[in-house]
């Protein structure tokens, strides 16, 4: 049995109080902190547009609804207030309503008009629709393949073994008379060669510890750094300005007063305001 309720909501606008969006929402569980009438995300071009001319107020027409109940009153809402799109009245809604909460379904791939075309640098032609599509072909993870397709990317050598490219790129190339299978191959023997360049000057055990010992005589207190507490030479005292207690370091002040050390490290900077007790001392 279904217990959810639902609400329906109005926005209007803060210059005049003119409702410009009707919509529906689910009423969430107890301590949830998310409101769907006052979010701004997700919402459409002409929304944004309204909202960010003329600012956004939110009322709640009815509560506590069904879902037909709400879906109902709001297809009587906006056929009362009308719809721009369709010339009818003022509200940015593109829908008469009656879709229940979740909207309209936005398309996918190939129907969508924002999904990324991805050609085969071979023949030209329209191979995916998306970095979905070629992740679900492939059974990579989608990130993964946004990060070889994208234009000037660091995966050269994936793209070419691949054999893809996003139309705009390959359109661009084209345009001006490039191979886009040699640009490819290009960056691909490039990539190669960045990494057999790298392995061939990594540093033998005995070159990092000549480093490592040059860098503690150009830097005497970075041998220092092993030490812990008052022994470390490079250790902060702390004082309390009004009791006169002092700390040898700031995680022992830290730990006296109840603390983390860096709220403490902070306070003895002079960066909170409200407190000025601690201060540090030289050793």
């Amino acid at each position: 049995m279904n217990t959810c309720t639902y609400k329906v909501y109005l926005h209007r606008k803060a210059s005049d109080g003119e409702v410009f969006y009707v919509g529906i929402a689910k009423n969430q569980k107890e301590g949830s902190n998310y409101d769907r009438p006052t979010d701004t995300w997700n919402r459409t071009k002409k929304w944004k547009e309204v909202y960010e001319r003329c600012g956004r107020e939110v009322e709640i027409h009815m509560d506590n609804l069904s879902l037909d109940e709400a879906m109902e009153e709001e297809a009587r809402l906006i056929s009362h207030y009308g719809r721009i799109d369709r010339g009818t009245g003022q509200l940015v809604n593109r829908t008469s309503g009656g879709q229940s909460c979740n909207g309209t379904p936005m398309p996918k791939g190939k129907d969508s008009p924002f999904s990324k075309l991805i050609v085969d640098v071979h023949t030209g032609e329209v191979r995916f629709y998306g970095y979905r599509q070629v992740a679900e072909s492939m059974g990579i993870d989608k990130a993964y393949v946004g990060k070889v397709l994208r234009p000037n990317g660091r995966y050269a050598i994936a793209q070419y073994d691949w054999g893809l490219m996003l139309k705009s790129k390959y359109d661009y190339l084209v345009k001006r008379g490039i191979d886009p299978v040699a640009y490819l191959k290009k960056r691909r023997d490039s990539s190669r060669k960045r990494w057999k360049n790298a392995g061939k000057w990594c540093r033998s055990s005995e070159q990092r510890e000549k480093m490592r010992q040059a860098t503690l005589l150009a830097k005497p207190w970075e041998s220092a750094n092993h030490l812990r507490g008052k022994d470390n030479p490079m250790a902060k005292g702390v004082i309390n300005v009004e009791t006169g207690e002092t700390w040898s370091t700031v995680v022992e002040a830290a730990k006296a007063n109840n603390m983390n050390r860096y709220a403490m490290g902070r306070r003895c900077l002079g960066k909170i305001e409200k407190d000025k007790r601690f201060k540090h001392i030289k050793q």
